[in-house]
């Protein structure tokens, strides 16, 4: 398979304007298209100086790359976070450049900040990309850093002089097509005629001035509409199954998301020259690491985790990247993503009945304590009526968790700094989990402690706060 170098834009687009698919770069710029589409620059505000401007059009995306076609992804999050459009440029690059490909990061470090963002909300006047980086993707072309940045009170021997100028109207997205522009501009000035102060202590010396303005561009059209969700990136060579083939990706190569569930994912491979087949990929040939079988009393389970402790947090041994469930006939139920952190050198899940209803539940290490002793787990709840297990986001939430089968209590605590911590109680009532006590201890700055204890009464909580003088002081 012919070996593909990407590169990886990463855009936040407030208003989705850009259709995901595959999209066609255009080798030479417009002029006509991007003088309708921005507005002319003008840069001075100085009533007193005339000034002249004259643009020049380069390349963004820049000749050598030989990049021909782009493939854009939208993924929105969740009803809270902005829409996130991902760009990759499929590039064809030759032995001069493939020295500067990185496989740790999928970039040719030459143009490692591509990360740009799009904000048409925030200000609505004005339509613009900026950098996330402080080294910029389309100052690559030009460097200008040969001439000394200055204003009108800096003149030089030759009568010109240099800076580096800003337009913030630099993003335009039609139906078919979006284009950008170069957001910071290089500009110098060719010619200038000074006249002498007529009013003393008012010296707008230079009266005419005409700039150069270099700035880069480059123009986006669809060729392929496609439902792209988001781009994958392959970290090892993976099986990638189509209907009537299997083929082999690399490091390096990439998928084009059009669904995913728990098991695979779905999408398109890419060629440079725009044309893509459809397959799928198993999700867990992405990541690196063992399986573990589980038996318990009604369920078998395969623990898929991570070899190394390098990325689980203190007190954790390895990262669950998936729990295969089974029934006790060998049925699979489900599969559970991202579940946690294994505790034990046997790499098995903690199983218990934190409801009381008879059936097992997981308990799995989420998280280390922070402040304090403040750790936590993730709780799984087996529903016999789905027969699946369930996560449920109260008792995740609980610190310091323990579970008194004998009592049918859940009992939690935790600790907000050296000044004050708690205690709390619950109980299963009518299917809910249900807080039935409450201490809270806390050392006042008068060597005071307050000590507030809420008790559940007739659907409630009532309570009481004692303040007592630390004897210790």
């Amino acid at each position: 398979m012919k070996k593909i170098f990407i590169f990886i834009l990463s855009c936040t687009i407030y208003l989705s304007a850009v259709t995901s698919g595959i999209y066609k770069i255009d080798d030479s710029i417009d002029y006509a298209l991007l003088k309708k589409s921005f507005r002319p620059f003008n840069d001075t505000n100085n009533r007193y100086i005339k000034t002249n401007y004259k643009v020049n059009y380069e390349n963004m995306i820049g000749k050598e790359l030989k990049a021909k076609y782009a493939v854009v992804a939208n993924n929105a999050k969740d009803e809270y976070s902005s829409l996130v459009n991902k760009v990759i440029l499929l590039n064809t690059a030759d032995s001069k450049y493939k020295k500067n490909v990185s496989y740790s990061d999928q970039l040719i470090r030459k143009y490692t900040s591509l990360n740009f963002n799009v904000d048409t909300k925030t200000y609505k006047h004005k339509k613009y990309w900026y950098s996330a980086k402080s080294d910029d993707f389309y100052d690559y072309f030009y460097d200008l850093d040969r001439f000394a940045p200055s204003d009108y009170n800096h003149r030089q021997d030759d009568n010109k002089s240099y800076t580096t100028l800003y337009d913030q109207d630099t993003y335009r997205a039609f139906k078919n097509m979006f284009i950008l522009k170069s957001h910071r501009v290089k500009s110098f000035m060719l010619t200038s005629k000074w006249e002498e102060p007529k009013v003393p202590y008012f010296d707008p010396r230079l009266k005419e001035a005409t700039y150069k303005i270099v700035q880069q561009a480059a123009t986006f059209r669809i060729q392929t509409p496609r439902n792209y969700i988001d781009i994958l990136h392959i970290p090892k060579k993976i099986s990638f199954q189509t209907d009537k083939k299997e083929y082999v990706l690399s490091d390096g190569d990439f998928l084009a998301i059009t669904k995913k569930d728990d098991e695979w994912y779905y999408g398109d491979f890419i060629y440079p020259n725009g044309t893509y087949i459809s397959g799928k990929i198993y999700a867990d040939d992405m990541l690196d690491g063992d399986i573990q079988t589980q038996d318990t009393k009604n369920h078998k389970f395969q623990i898929f985790h991570s070899s190394s402790v390098e990325d689980s947090p203190w007190s954790a041994i390895a990262t669950v990247h998936s729990i295969r469930v089974y029934d006790k006939n060998g049925k699979k139920i489900q599969t559970i993503r991202d579940a946690g952190y294994l505790t034990n050198e046997n790499h098995t899940i903690d199983m218990i009945d934190v409801n009381f209803d008879g059936y097992e539940d997981m308990m799995i290490y989420s998280h280390d304590g922070g402040a304090g002793p403040n750790n936590g787990y993730n709780f799984y709840v087996y529903n016999p009526k789905s027969k699946r297990f369930e996560y449920n986001m109260i008792l995740s939430g609980l610190t310091q968790t323990q579970v008194d089968t004998k009592a049918k209590m859940i009992i939690a605590a935790w600790r907000n700094g050296a000044a004050e911590h708690g205690y709390e109680e619950y109980k299963w009532i009518n299917g809910e989990l249900t807080m039935t006590k409450q201490t809270v201890e806390t050392y006042m700055q008068n060597d005071e402690i307050r000590t507030v204890t809420c008790v559940y009464q007739k659907s409630k909580l009532k309570c009481e706060t004692i303040m007592v003088k630390d004897v210790n002081q």
